[in-house]
């Protein structure tokens, strides 16, 4: 479908000006399905817990968030700076699971931005 081809590539070129030294990729999942509300209200607390983190590293945050359906079940992809350690985004994410894989390499742009419009037509 050309419509998702160039989201794809937008979203590609996006990822590509913003983390040229490597991705954190972390995967946020429930535990307890939330509403679509709640679900907004826990990723937007997420991110301002991870500026904090951040900022106490002294790193310049910069991130991408995405909510995800997979069998009609939310989760949410946040791509951001890497410099946080594993169990410390995992102390973050109190509504279930976290999980981080740092991304770099070759095409990894165009990877992940595949990755992340896969299931969004299943909203």
């Amino acid at each position: 479908m050309k419509i998702k081809h160039n989201a794809a590539e937008r979203l590609a070129v996006a990822i590509e000006k913003n983390f040229k030294n490597g991705i954190l990729h972390i995967t946020l999942t429930y535990e307890k399905e939330p509403s679509g509300e709640e679900a907004k209200k826990h990723i937007e607390k997420f991110i301002k817990d991870l500026r904090k983190l951040y900022k106490t590293k002294e790193i310049n945050l910069k991130w991408l968030a995405k909510d995800s359906f997979e069998n009609k079940r939310i989760h949410h992809h946040v791509l951001c700076t890497v410099g946080a350690e594993d169990f410390e985004i995992k102390k973050l994410w109190k509504n279930g699971f976290a999980m981080t894989t740092i991304i770099d390499g070759a095409d990894c742009s165009n990877r992940m931005a595949n990755y992340l419009l896969k299931h969004e037509a299943e909203v």
